[in-house]
């Protein structure tokens, strides 16, 4: 669980999908947005809407300076990722 004293906006984060409420898994996130009582807005497609999370179920990433390299990486071995393309939304602090 991310503290609320250590997310930022901006911040890629790793969503625990709550197996209660739907399929158990784990997505990426950029946080757009910083809430009160222990939530915030977070990215999870290439869109611009948001889903409120809360923080019990977001989680850090250590080695965030290493995901483009290990997204070529894993293209290289044969996975392929269409959506790496482009094709996002532009986002500002303002919005």
């Amino acid at each position: 669980m991310i503290n609320v004293d250590d997310i930022k906006v901006g911040q890629i984060v790793l969503y625990m999908r709550v197996p209660e409420k739907s399929e158990a898994g784990i997505e990426v996130g950029v946080v757009k947005e910083i809430l009160p009582n222990n939530k915030c807005r977070c990215g999870y497609h290439l869109g611009d809407t948001c889903a409120t999370t809360s923080l019990e179920y977001l989680y850090s990433i250590d080695n965030t300076y290493a995901l483009k390299g290990l997204l070529e990486r894993s293209e290289q071995l044969g996975c392929r990722y269409d959506s790496l393309a482009g094709g996002t939304e532009v986002w500002s602090r303002n919005e």
